[in-house]
């Protein structure tokens, strides 16, 4: 009796999977890597947000400082008066701040690091900001 080979369609030459399957398989990892991309960057974004609320704040708090001191200098108040040093806290965060003169210098300690931040200063404005994190 002869043997009658039929090419069937729906599977590999191996006999494991079609074209199809594999076509749908290769999407879905397409979609879920991309799906996994977008979480990552909204992740990210949401913590670059919250730190930058964390400077607005600080920058916030270190304006209140120059402002009181450059009034107090200007209109001849009581040394009293001057905001040399300030503690603040911003979102849990225990925030230090000190009048140096000609900037603020704010410090804090955010996942275990050191971060200061330098806050310069005129008799007008805020006029420059350094961050160091050790």
């Amino acid at each position: 009796m002869k043997r009658i080979k039929r090419h069937i369609h729906s599977r590999s030459y191996n006999g494991y999977a079609s074209w199809l399957a594999l076509l749908c398989l290769a999407l879905t990892m397409e979609i879920v890597g991309y799906g996994c991309v977008w979480a990552l960057s909204v992740m990210e974004l949401r913590q670059c947000s919250k730190q930058s609320e964390m400077d607005l704040a600080c920058l916030s708090y270190a304006r209140h400082m120059v402002a009181t001191n450059t009034w107090v200098r200007r209109c001849n108040g009581s040394e009293q008066r001057l905001l040399s040093d300030m503690d603040a806290t911003i979102d849990s965060v225990s925030v230090h701040f000190q009048d140096q003169g000609t900037y603020v210098l704010c410090s804090y300690e955010k996942k275990g690091k050191q971060i200061t931040m330098k806050i310069y200063y005129d008799d007008k404005s805020i006029v420059g900001m350094d961050i160091d994190s050790d």
